[in-house]
């Protein structure tokens, strides 16, 4: 009998064996820390185009300006007229006319009756130009989940020919500023820009910097 019980043991050791192995490997595969949700939910990207397209699109725009710099004896403005045509949406083209306003400041009315004289200055009467455009970057504000309101930050660099006061001169301008595009394709832009030239006074010549800020409202096609 004892031996019958002993054989029993023998035989049912390698089954008892291989149960707690069995066990074992089940609990290694337990995983205790939990999956992070970033690992489960997959993550989409979505590229919103304009809300203005400009790719192929002529506009036509009106702009006002003022000289921040040059002769402090003259204070002048100009208005003009000017057409965009966008080749894509970072790159364009312009070509427009302004006419210039010029007055005497106090300070030249104050030397005319000191010294019976006014000041020796040169300026512009009028000028024509042509500037390349480069959209620097993009963006938008957005109104409501159907109206939004695009804008560009913009570099130009172009050559003007100007009407003076002595003569026809000829000199590149930069010029740097924001578009703001709205509902309906109407455009504003505020911007800066630097024109360079000679100027031709009697008693003197040289070339000058004449920093206008301007304020210019269109409408795209």
């Amino acid at each position: 009998m004892k031996k019958l019980v002993w054989f029993a043991l023998v035989l049912s050791a390698p089954a008892f064996a291989a149960t707690k192995s069995l066990e074992r490997e089940l609990r290694d595969l337990d995983v205790k820390d939990a999956i992070p949700s970033s690992k489960l939910v997959e993550r989409i990207y979505s590229v919103q185009g304009r809300a203005t397209p400009l790719k192929g699109r002529p506009e036509i725009t009106v702009s006002m300006g003022q000289n921040f710099s040059g002769s402090g004896f003259l204070d002048s403005s100009q208005w003009g007229v000017e057409g965009f045509f966008h080749i894509t949406d970072r790159w364009g083209v312009a070509a427009g006319y302004s006419q210039v306003s010029n007055k005497f400041t106090k300070s030249a009315e104050n030397l005319l009756k000191t010294s019976g004289f006014l000041p020796d200055v040169d300026y512009a009467k009028s000028r024509m130009e042509a500037r390349l455009i480069y959209n620097v970057f993009y963006g938008k504000f957005r109104f409501s989940r159907t109206q939004a309101m695009s804008f560009d930050n913009y570099l130009g660099l172009g050559v003007v020919q100007h009407d003076l006061r002595s003569g026809q001169a000829t000199g590149p301008v930069a010029e740097v500023g924001f578009a703001f595009f709205f509902p309906y394709d109407v455009s504003i832009r505020v911007g800066v820009k630097d024109y360079f030239y000679r100027e031709n006074r009697t008693l003197s010549q040289g070339y000058a910097h004449n920093v206008h800020g301007y304020l210019q409202t269109g409408y795209l096609f």
